[in-house]
């Protein structure tokens, strides 16, 4: 505590002070409060883990399907590579089978052709033969006439024609026939794969879904993580806190009792007198009676002043009527005030220890209170080598 303020303040500073206040209370509330924050600490701890495992399994899950999916694609990849293959395919076979349609068609034509060639042949064959065998005249006519070419061989020929016509019409079929069969084989085995790729594109839908899902929650979860941090960031921080109070009031009550253990022998903060003394007093000049809240010693301008025991600076500044001010904190309430300094030397938060100097002295000499709490204690009752007039 810095600044100016006035002495109606000051009073009231001096009235309310208590280093309990200031250090979060007596030992055993700050130490139950460490113990409750360490325990809470742990639980925040062991949720961190479990959300840390949580993630942790989040994330090889999603790992792993990762990996499915990339088997999941490379199998895709090559039902699509085989589908384009049995197209191919299918596309020749087609190709195939209508140039067997047209040649089976031209060779059927030429198999029909070649039947009435034969029957015509065999007809006239036949017919004259019977002529010859039932008519001598006729036989005689034939004779006499040029040569006739060998009707039967003609026959023979025409047959052995017909009959390879019709030979390679019927492999022609049976090829055609085969080719649609295997067209038919390869036209289930494009279903049965389009089956199983349509199979692997619905599974790998699948994944990404649930590889989202896996995504998202490890989202949620690592800002829940994240906030669980920062929650057992500041309780550590808390902890610590209160774990260095529990050390500044173990402290200050040691200081206690040696700043009690050493009253009546504690050391002037400057070398003088005292010339004004403590409590109810009659003022020479107003002929009144008037109440002093501490003592005033005499000493030269610019004599250093030094603390009356150890402790804690709590409050360094300037005070309206005792110019520059410095109170000292000595634990379990009890405090010193040093009025009147020239210049300080000390700030809030500082410890000091005799002959520790905390600033200099003015000319009206030191105005010095001793209290505990809101009791103004008599400071020529702690001081040794007390002297008055």
């Amino acid at each position: 505590m810095t600044g100016m303020i006035s002495a109606a303040a000051f009073a009231a500073f001096c009235i309310v002070f208590n280093p309990a206040s200031v250090f979060g209370g007596d030992l055993e509330e700050i130490q139950t409060r460490i113990s409750d924050q360490a325990s809470e600490l742990k639980n925040l701890e062991t949720e961190l883990n479990s959300y840390r495992e949580m993630l942790k399994n989040l994330s090889e899950r999603e790992s792993a399907l990762l990996e499915r999916n990339r088997v999941l694609e490379a199998d895709l990849l090559r039902q699509q590579s085989r589908l384009e293959t049995f197209a191919a395919e299918r596309n020749l076979i087609e190709r195939e089978l209508r140039e067997l349609e047209t040649k089976l068609a031209e060779e059927r034509g030429a198999e029909t052709q070649a039947g009435i060639m034969l029957n015509q042949t065999a007809s006239v064959y036949f017919r004259r033969k019977v002529l010859a065998e039932t008519l001598p005249w006729y036989s005689y006519h034939i004779i006499s006439e040029p040569p006739a070419p060998a009707s039967g061989e003609v026959v023979r020929l025409t047959a052995a024609e017909y009959e390879s016509l019709a030979e390679k019409a019927e492999n022609t079929g049976q090829l055609k026939k085969e080719k649609e069969a295997g067209m038919k084989r390869l036209i289930a085995l494009e279903t049965e794969v389009a089956s199983l790729q349509n199979n692997l594109i619905r599974k790998k839908m699948e994944q990404i879904n649930l590889l989202e899902g896996i995504r998202k929650e490890r989202e949620t979860r690592e800002r829940e993580l994240e906030k669980l941090e920062e929650d057992k960031s500041r309780l550590s921080e808390l902890l610590a806190g209160l774990r260095r109070r529990a050390v500044d009031i173990e402290r200050l009550r040691l200081m206690a009792e040696d700043f009690i253990g050493a009253k009546g022998n504690l050391p002037y903060p400057v070398e003088g007198r005292i010339v004004s003394f403590f409590g109810k007093q009659r003022h020479p000049e107003l002929d009144a009676d008037i109440y002093n809240r501490g003592v005033v010693i005499n000493g030269a301008s610019g004599t250093p002043v030094a603390a009356a025991a150890s402790g804690e600076v709590v409050f360094s500044g300037l005070l309206s009527g005792l110019k520059q001010v410095v109170v000292i904190d000595h634990g379990k309430d009890y405090y010193t005030l040093y009025g009147r300094l020239e210049k300080v030397k000390v700030a809030p938060g500082d410890e000091v220890e005799p002959p520790g100097i905390i600033g200099t002295l003015a000319s009206e000499g030191l105005y010095f209170e001793l209290g505990l709490g809101s009791t103004l204690l008599d400071p020529s009752e702690w001081l040794a080598d007390y002297s008055g007039d």
